[in-house]
């Protein structure tokens, strides 16, 4: 049987797999990788650390990296924890960040997603800065509705929509000013 972390774990894997086989996916991956949550591990204090806790802004986070072949430390980053188990064991302690966050992190080195798996990928600091410019973009220029609005009496009274908000909104003894406009 095949080994089911050689699949995709997660939707974000999905699209990886999707965008590999055709580029024109990578926008997709884009806008996923800094708006889901990815995996790092932590080391020294921190792996003894059980639950969900906030980091004080005096607090310094070491996280695990991995050495690449040039001897370059980059940031190990997992699209699922199972991955982290997968490599480094089933008793180690992994963050659950929000992508963005993750990607600000290691801002100045390579990042290496999902290390040890079948399909590795390695962002350079380039890449990087990239995808997080993408995501900035993304935050400052939200869709815009695009279209006509235009306002008029129904054809038929919403007399079921009417006594719903009548009684969700009105006074008790039911006497609203609630109406179809």
């Amino acid at each position: 049987a095949d080994d089911p972390l050689n699949q995709p774990l997660t939707g974000l894997e999905q699209v990886i797999e999707a965008a590999l086989q055709d580029p024109v996916h990578w926008r997709a991956f884009e806008a996923l990788l800094p708006a889901g949550d990815l995996f790092v591990v932590p080391e020294g204090a921190a792996t003894a650390v059980q639950g969900m806790r906030t980091l004080r802004p005096d607090e310094t986070l070491d996280l695990r990296g991995v050495v690449l072949a040039d001897g370059v430390i980059a940031g190990a980053v997992f699209t699922d924890p199972r991955r982290i188990q997968a490599i480094w064991g089933k008793d180690v302690s992994c963050i659950a960040m929000n992508g963005l966050r993750v990607l600000k992190l290691f801002s100045d080195r390579p990042v290496l997603l999902n290390h040890g798996s079948a399909r590795p990928l390695l962002f350079q600091i380039d890449d990087v800065d990239a995808l997080i410019a993408a995501a900035n973009a993304r935050v400052e220029t939200p869709a815009r509705p695009t279209g006509t609005v235009q306002l008029g009496h129904p054809q038929q009274s919403p007399d079921v929509l009417l006594e719903r908000l009548r009684a969700a909104f009105g006074p008790a003894g039911g006497d609203t000013d609630i109406r179809a406009a």
